[in-house]
C-alpha cells in the first residue's frame, strides 16, 4: 500500500507535468520576418506572456512598439490584431515547437506571409 507522503508526491508530480504540458505554446520571444504590402521584407520581434490566464504581448518593428489586441491561442493556432499607423492587421499563425508560420491580412484584402523562430522561452 502506498504511503500518504508517497501518494502526495505522485499527485504533485502529475500536477506539475500537466501544467508543463498545458503551457501556452506562443509564450516567449520570437524573431519574425514578413513582407509589407509593397513587397519589402519586414523584421519584427514578438514577445508573448501569460498573465492571469490572459495572453499579453507586444510587437516591435524597428524601434516602434505596435499595438496588439485580441491575442488568443486555440490549439496550435495563435491569432491577434496588430495596429500599425492606424491600420489593423489580422494575424493568424501556427506554432510548431520553436517555429511559427502564418499570414496577416489588412483592409483592402492585402495579405502577407509571416515566418519566425523562438529565441527565448
Amino acid at each position: 500500500m502506498m504511503s500518504v507522503k508517497r501518494y502526495a508526491g505522485v499527485i504533485a508530480f502529475l500536477v506539475l507535468a500537466a501544467s508543463v504540458l498545458a503551457a501556452v505554446p506562443i509564450v516567449g520571444t520570437w524573431d519574425l520576418t514578413s513582407v509589407d504590402p509593397d513587397g519589402n521584407p519586414v523584421r519584427a520581434t514578438l514577445t508573448m506572456k501569460e498573465d492571469g490566464g490572459k495572453l499579453v504581448g507586444s510587437v516591435m518593428v524597428e524601434d516602434r512598439m505596435l499595438g496588439m489586441s485580441d491575442a488568443a491561442m486555440t490549439g496550435d493556432t495563435f491569432t491577434c490584431k496588430v495596429t500599425y499607423e492606424g491600420r489593423v492587421f489580422d494575424v493568424k499563425m501556427k506554432v510548431t515547437g520553436d517555429s511559427i508560420e502564418g499570414a496577416w491580412k489588412s483592409s483592402g484584402n492585402r495579405t502577407g506571409d509571416i515566418k519566425g523562430k523562438r529565441t527565448k522561452s
